[in-house]
């Protein structure tokens, strides 16, 4: 079961990712396009913004691989972490209950899982462990961790307890507890499909954690290492250096390489050359410009597991810390919230021309979920459950001005030129502003929109106006989990991380006011999917709630993200961390080269 992120790990992954999925991500590459999917998945993700030193040591050495990666993580402090390139390193550095490897969710330090027969209780015993201090890996340390960061606004609810304790700030939770220091208790309020206790979770000692306070993950010295690797270094901007625990439990038999130096650059003419003349191994993530450089046939494109989409701010407010919910204005308010308006941009969008202009390796998409997720027959899931009323994929310029005119007749609008100029959000590089610059030129060219305007900031500061909901519109990316078909869905409900994000800053702000989507049948339906075992039943409701989503026309799906990525050919069994949440060295070798 994937880790269950609070929004703001959603939108901090979205903005980092998508600083460069625009340019793409990458995979398991020897120069072999004829690769299958499961070969595709191996390698990953974006790039980051400065040039990183020269890799430290001697080229050619088959025990230490480097690897250039999307962009550096925000915080090693694993109970404030908001990011998945956090978790990409903590893959490295902590041990699991239990860890992906190559795609297959497996138990680490889980020595046994014992379900009550109601399907509500599991019981975990665990192996013997140690930090590379010395301490032991107790079940107090996996209580702790899921207390303090595994409950969300989204999840707390299906934990006995759970609701109360995230809600009410407690440090202990009724329904997860440790019996002693080998065992611990996880017990659901009830049943649910998408829980089946396979926990990819860290442990974290309280003592050693609270006794660091703020410092806690700053350096790598404030930090205790029960993983496969301990961090030696971290130069912020330029690279991370790590080097094997010997104290893993799984040193022998896991994570043969004794040292993975991890770089990041942005800047794609010194990548490619520090790739071609060997500096780096592995390059996480190519832009499609340096595809052409390397030759396509050399890398290898797949899908990312990630939908970007248009976002309206229809609750008609901005948070701020001083005065609490402030009006966008009247006019604003009035267009963002005009559902003939939204249908009109959404329906004027050619999704097919975007991807070739924008992102070649990422795909056009009209749904909120993978199209490779399985129905209750041979087909897929999106093939058995088709929407309707959905934008083509290569848009309907008719009906967006026929959506368009009924918007202005509505409002009392004569003309588009007497429409109120609306900010649309985005990050501060060149694939952001091309993506915004391409929907902004289709917007003005389909329906003759020149009142869009483009905001763009600083990745973190765009993440702030977002979660604030300082914006009109927002560039948005929300990361698909494939192990929980309906988690998305339930960011929509009417507290839902991505629906209540004001409200999620405002500790408890009243959930209509803070909601973009607030509909007490949709959230009804969502909670009941969680509940329902019966397949096709449940498929169906699914469905019905994804066609409710597009039919609120508050977000709707643009493409799914894509990627490409290289390896030397002397690398074998890297994997993508976009698959397994993490930089996936479990089996990697390197030949002497």
């Amino acid at each position: 079961m994937k880790k269950i992120k609070r929004l703001s790990a959603l939108l901090l992954c979205l903005a980092l990712l998508l600083a460069t999925t625009a340019c793409g991500t990458t995979s398991d590459v020897r120069p072999d396009a004829s690769k299958d999917a499961g070969e595709a998945a191996k390698t990953t993700a974006a790039s980051g913004e400065s040039t990183p030193a020269e890799p430290e040591g001697e080229n050619g050495s088959s025990d230490t691989i480097n690897i250039m990666i999307p962009a550096e993580p925000v915080t090693l402090n694993a109970l404030e972490s908001q990011s998945n390139l956090d978790e990409y390193v903590f893959y490295l550095t902590s041990a699991m209950l239990y860890r992906s490897i190559d795609n297959e969710l497996v138990p680490e330090l889980c020595d046994a899982m014992e379900v009550s027969e109601d399907g509500t209780t599991y019981t975990y015993t665990l192996k013997e462990a140690k930090y590379s201090d010395g301490t032991a890996v107790t079940a107090a340390d996996f209580v702790y961790y899921m207390v303090k960061r595994y409950l969300t606004s989204e999840n707390c609810s299906q934990f006995v307890g759970g609701a109360d304790t995230y809600n009410g700030g407690l440090d202990t939770c009724e329904g997860i507890y440790a019996e002693d220091d080998k065992t611990f208790v996880v017990r659901l309020a009830e049943p649910i499909t998408t829980f089946d206790g396979r926990l990819e979770i860290y442990p974290v000692n309280q003592a050693y954690a609270e006794g660091k306070g703020e410092s806690y993950g700053g350096t790598p010295a404030d930090l205790q290492y029960s993983g496969p690797y301990i961090l030696d270094d971290w130069t912020v901007g330029t690279s991370l250096t790590l080097r094997k625990n010997p104290d893993y439990i799984s040193a022998a038999e896991l994570f043969p390489l004794e040292h993975v130096n991890l770089y990041y650059s942005g800047d794609a003419s010194s990548l490619y050359s520090r790739y071609a003349s060997g500096d780096v191994d592995v390059v996480v993530s190519i832009n499609d410009t340096v595809v052409e450089a390397f030759g396509e046939e050399n890398c290898y494109r797949f899908s990312s597991g990630n939908i970007y989409g248009i976002e309206f701010n229809s609750t008609g407010f901005t948070y701020t810390d001083g005065d609490g919910f402030v009006s966008r204005g009247e006019e604003v308010t009035a267009l963002m919230q005009n559902e003939n308006f939204r249908k009109a941009l959404c329906f004027a969008l050619d999704r097919e021309a975007i991807c070739a202009a924008v992102s070649p390796s990422a795909e056009p998409t009209n749904r909120y979920v993978n199209s490779d997720i399985k129905g209750t027959g041979d087909t897929s899931y999106v093939e058995e459950f088709a929407l309707s009323e959905v934008a083509p994929l290569s848009g309907d310029a008719d009906a967006a001005k026929a959506y368009l005119a009924k918007a202005l007749e509505e409002l009392g609008y004569g003309d588009v030129s007497e429409l109120p100029a609306i900010r649309f959000l985005t990050f501060e590089n060149l694939q952001q502003k091309t993506m915004a610059e391409t929907f902004v030129s289709q917007w003005k060219e389909i329906l003759g929109l020149e009142n869009i305007e483009i905001n763009l900031q600083p990745i973190q500061s765009a993440i702030m106006s977002m979660v604030y909901m300082d914006y009109d519109l927002y560039l948005q990316q929300l990361t698909l989990n494939p192990d929980d078909m309906v988690e998305l869905l339930s960011y929509w409900e009417t507290a839902g991380s991505v629906s209540d994000a004001a409200g999620f800053q405002a500790g408890g702000a009243p959930a209509m006011m803070a909601s973009i989507h607030a509909d007490a049948e949709y959230d009804a339906l969502v909670e009941g999917i969680y509940r329902n075992f019966d397949d096709a039943s449940r498929l169906a409701d699914m469905a019905k709630a994804e066609q409710m989503l597009y039919s609120s026309y508050v977000y709707f799906p643009i493409m799914a993200g894509g990627g490409y990525g290289i390896s030397k050919d002397y690398v074998h069994d890297f994997v993508n961390p976009y698959v397994e949440g993490g930089y996936g060295l479990a089996h990697t070798t390197l030949d002497a080269h």
